[in-house]
């Protein structure tokens, strides 16, 4: 169990050469607020591939301003060894939607999670 809560896009092995134009996008951890208060989003997203492979891992968090909401947005397909989830603070139970799953469609390009914290 964490103690603070945790988002798991695509928990994995991801690699970020910021040098390599190859996958057809610029790689990284990006992060950005929209909006202002009490409507602001906090999205963070990242952007790479799979450590030693080619292939491309897209993936991103939205936080939502007054929301116990967190969306999982993906921009590619993928995710066979991927853990992903949340847990919120000091709960012993988590929600899970992979891990490890083996299939090469865990996730697929334009899909959206959607994880409520519920008290």
């Amino acid at each position: 169990m964490f103690s603070k809560t945790v988002a798991m896009p695509f928990w994995d092995d991801l690699g970020f050469n910021t040098a390599d134009s190859s996958l057809g996008y610029d790689q990284g951890i990006f992060v950005k607020t929209k909006g202002s208060a009490p409507h602001r989003t906090f999205a963070i997203n990242w952007q790479g591939a799979r450590l030693g492979t080619s292939t491309k891992v897209l993936a991103r968090v939205v936080f939502t301003e007054g929301s116990q909401t967190v969306t999982y947005t993906y921009g590619a397909a993928g995710g066979d060894s991927a853990t992903i989830g949340s847990q919120f603070a000091g709960q012993a139970t988590t929600t899970q939607w992979a891990c490890n799953s083996g299939s090469t469609t865990t996730v697929v390009n334009g899909q959206k999670l959607s994880f409520l914290h519920v008290n």
